[in-house]
């Protein structure tokens, strides 16, 4: 009884496993848990778990990490936040940003990111069907113009830690977050300089 409740710890405990054995040519040759920091602004996010993986073939390898979130909004919110300053867009997905290096995408309430290498859109297909508990719901309208926006500084913020790391001026008292209100937030040139607006 003692080695089938340690069994059952231990496998509570392991990483899900979202991700393929394989992705092309690659095959999975380790699996851990990505580190996570700022853990506040994940619980807002209702990460419910994450995996990173390591893809072999031959001498080349990159990683995989899957993050699975409570809905499509944590999605938006945690690519705006994870995105890199240098990417841009890619046409893989809606949400897809690209850097010479690796590729950050949202797929319903999972973010996945590649670093290393960027999958074809077959290969895409084939990592999404193994996915599990993928919740296709909407994203949020998103308010913010595009006219002189500084690229890859937008935020979506849902909670009070992410209001206080993205726009610490703000007191989250304000916000109304328990009554379900969300922000956007985003960074724009002017003529007076650099200007961030939330709305």
């Amino acid at each position: 009884m003692k080695f089938f409740l340690l069994s059952l710890l231990f496998a509570a405990l392991a990483p899900a496993a979202n991700l393929p054995d394989s992705i092309g040519a690659y095959h999975r040759t380790a699996s851990s848990q990505p580190v996570l920091e700022d853990q506040a602004i994940w619980n807002e996010l209702g990460l419910k778990d994450s995996e990173t993986a390591t893809y072999e073939n031959g001498a080349a390898k990159f990683k995989a990490t899957a993050w699975h979130l409570q809905d499509a909004t944590a999605s938006l919110a945690a690519f705006d936040w994870l995105r890199s300053a240098q990417s841009t867009p890619s046409p893989v997905a809606k949400l897809a940003a690209e850097t010479p290096t690796g590729l950050l995408l949202v797929h319903a309430n999972y973010l996945l990111a590649f670093d290393g290498y960027k999958p074809t859109l077959p290969e895409l297909d084939l990592i999404a069907g193994e996915l599990k508990n993928v919740e296709n719901i909407a994203l949020p309208s998103l308010y913010l113009p595009s006219e002189n926006l500084v690229p890859n500084s937008q935020r979506y913020i849902v909670g009070p830690a992410a209001l206080q790391k993205f726009s610490p001026g703000i007191p989250p008292s304000v916000a109304a977050f328990h009554l379900g209100a969300e922000a956007e937030m985003a960074v724009f040139h002017s003529s007076k300089g650099d200007v961030s607006v939330l709305v």
